[in-house]
């Protein structure tokens, strides 16, 4: 047939009869579909391990987290459990971790099951980052995968498990819903509607932005709706009206059903610039503060001189979205209904978006891809690498403190203290300047000597564990900070307090079941005489003492009370 053509045209070169089916992929092409995703599975293998180097990451809350859900899982066990706590509605804007770790908590025991539910929060915010970008953009590539950098971010420092979860579930449910978009309505708004469902258990703050990015996406098909077709804009919005369905369950939800909905707003604003602006800087804050802000900073220039150059593009519907939320944070109080940092929480939602709307313009595998993922690679390899041995340095204080504990008598009222004041946001690239915090060290007690702490955050309306013990005062404790021992009246208001906690225990049949101080950043030598203290363990960076009131009283005053 060529020569055919040849002969009847006078042409020298041939058309090829393959013209006249599509091209099929080149190898180029064909290989980069499969690299791309086996490049995700080893940026994921490297982002975990620091995960796989301790036992204990080093967060904030985090032992808090543990020990309530030790706690229901040993519930039915424990007499100490049951005289000092009992269970609660499940129907919480706030319980979607406590769940997981139960879950988990069936087959493993509590640390394990809290790494495990780390590692799926990691490894669920990295999945639903590139499954974002990939219905955004239609591939897998390099630069909705930088967000394997901020997998550990501020927030996940400060142990809020159940948030950091809601926005794993965030980045998943934004992926349903421009996936399913184009092609099936109905099924974009039930699946959108589960998703909130999902993401309301887990933080009410992550449902709301849930909510946010979903209607900034529909704004902005509105707006590209009206570009290309013209008309009046309300008749659109009435169309797109159908998607505010995915915030009518779980509103109604908690304003029916669930507790938390009768928690006082109490809302209270900081709109200072620092206050706004650094958690962006403080993104990363894994206690490294140089190497913080050059990842951080390297990132930034890398994605930012690409955008400039044309090479990367952002798509505009998750541009719409985390615009959306940036506003959002900029109005949003610091604190309300009990819960603090509230927005500086919106800070993480807003990088994961806009790195999940990157894409190559060219979208033929290129040397920019090339540079994208070998970039990732190295800043990744720099900052797991310093996780783990910050991580390491601090597991082997929280090692110290377990073998400590291991003396404490099994059941004992356990009350955590330290002289050091609490510590936040007091640089721009790092939240503490103190790596680990150890204000809540002492709820490793709980699960390995059935300790009663009385700090584990398990609070009416906003937990699934209330803790309610048969002393008054060691209630009106538990809703304050932890004791701050500095000067020697705040030992006296401590052994005052204990007093009538010893006292009220006794009367109540608690008498047999001791009580001890954990301080932090406190020796034993620290100690004054005369309060009822006797320092029992003396660590490097702590001391345990038992309490034993005394006959002597000192006046306390009013504002130490």
């Amino acid at each position: 047939m060529q020569r055919a053509i040849r002969l009847a045209r006078g042409a020298r070169v041939s058309l090829p009869v393959a013209e006249e089916r599509p091209l099929a992929p080149s190898r180029q092409v064909a290989a980069a579909r499969v690299g791309a995703p086996a490049l995700l599975v080893l940026l994921a293998l490297l982002a975990a391990l620091p995960l796989a180097a301790v036992e204990i990451p080093p967060f904030f809350d985090y032992l808090n987290h543990l020990s309530r859900a030790h706690i229901i899982a040993e519930f039915d066990a424990s007499p100490t459990f049951r005289d000092w706590f009992e269970p609660a509605s499940l129907l919480i804007p706030n319980v979607g971790a406590d769940l997981s770790l139960l879950a988990l908590r069936s087959v493993t025991d509590t640390l394990t099951a809290g790494r495990l539910l780390l590692l799926a929060i990691a490894w669920g915010t990295l999945g639903g980052a590139a499954a974002l970008g990939r219905a955004a953009s239609g591939r897998v590539s390099p630069w909705p995968a930088f967000a394997a950098l901020v997998l550990f971010n501020e927030m996940l420092h400060w142990g809020f498990l159940n948030y950091a979860l809601g926005l794993a579930l965030l980045l998943w449910g934004l992926a349903a819903w421009i996936a399913l978009g184009a092609r099936a309505r109905r099924l974009q708004i039930a699946t959108g509607c589960v998703f909130a469902l999902l993401i309301f258990f887990c933080h009410l703050v992550a449902f709301g932005l849930f909510v946010i990015a979903v209607a900034a996406i529909e704004l902005e098909a509105v707006l590209a709706e009206r570009r290309k077709r013209g008309g009046a804009v309300l008749p659109l919005l009435r169309a797109r009206l159908p998607a505010a369905l995915v915030a009518a369950a779980p509103l109604a939800l908690f304003v029916i059903g669930s507790p938390s909905s009768g928690l006082p707003p109490a809302p209270a604003f900081n709109f200072s610039p620092f206050e706004k602006l650094s958690p962006f800087t403080r993104l990363l804050s894994s206690g490294s503060p140089v190497l913080d802000a050059f990842v951080l900073t390297a990132a930034a220039a890398l994605l930012a001189a690409l955008i400039v150059l044309g090479r990367v593009r952002l798509d505009r519907r998750l541009g719409f979205a985390a615009a959306a939320l940036f506003l959002a944070q900029m109005a949003m109080p610091y604190s309300a209904m009990h819960s603090f940092f509230v927005d500086n929480r919106v800070a993480t939602a807003t990088v994961l978006v806009l790195l999940s709307g990157l894409a190559t313009r060219n979208r033929a595998p290129s040397n920019t891809e090339r540079l994208g993922w070998g970039a990732l690679a190295l800043l990744l390899a720099l900052r797991s690498a310093a996780l783990v041995q910050g991580w390491g340095a601090a597991e082997a204080e929280l090692r110290e403190a377990r073998s400590a504990f291991d003396a404490l008598p099994r059941g004992s009222l356990l009350i955590g203290a330290t002289p050091t004041g609490f510590e936040y946001g007091t640089y721009w690239f790092a939240t503490r300047s103190r790596t680990p915090p150890h204000e809540h060290t002492a709820s490793l007690a709980t699960i390995e000597r059935e300790a009663v702490v009385p700090a584990i955050f398990a609070k009416p309306r906003q937990n699934p564990l209330v803790f309610d013990p048969p002393t008054a005062m060691i209630k009106r404790m538990s809703l304050g900070p932890i004791p701050r021992l500095r000067v020697g009246w705040h030992f006296a208001a401590l052994s005052q307090r204990l007093r009538l906690a010893r006292a009220e225990m006794d009367a109540a049949g608690h008498a047999d079941q001791p009580i001890f101080v954990f301080a932090a950043d406190l020796a034993c030598a620290d100690w004054p005489p005369g309060f009822g203290f006797r320092p029992v363990a003396c660590g490097s960076f702590f001391s345990i003492a038992t309490f034993r009131p005394n006959g002597r009283f000192v006046p306390i005053p009013r504002s130490e009370r």
